[in-house]
C-alpha cells in the first residue's frame, strides 16, 4: 500500500523538522516523523521506509512498523495523507 500527501496540505521543511499547516493550526514533525513524511513524498513503500527507520535509529523492524503505523494513523486522522 502506498500513500499520497493531500493536495490541499501545505508544508515547509525547517531546521527542526517539517511543519505541516493544517486547518486550525500547525503540525510539527520530529526527526522520525519528518523522515517518514519525506519518504512518502518520494512515493516510497512502507517496507522501504521501515527498513530505513530500522537502520537509521537501530531499532527492531517490529518497533519501526509500530511507529510507522501509529504515525500514518495520525496523518490519516488529520487528513494529511490519503491511501492510493
Amino acid at each position: 500500500m502506498s500513500y499520497k500527501i493531500n493536495k490541499d496540505i501545505t508544508y515547509k521543511k525547517g531546521k527542526d523538522g517539517i511543519v505541516i499547516y493544517i486547518q486550525g493550526g500547525i503540525f510539527l514533525l520530529n526527526s522520525t516523523a519528518s523522515l517518514i513524511f519525506s519518504e512518502i513524498l518520494k512515493n516510497r513503500e512502507k517496507k522501504d521506509i521501515v527498513k530505513k527507520i530500522t537502520s537509521m535509529y537501530n531499532i527492531t523492524q517490529k518497533k519501526a512498523e509500530e511507529d510507522f503505523d501509529k504515525f500514518i494513523k495520525e496523518l490519516k486522522k488529520k487528513k494529511i495523507i490519503v491511501e492510493e
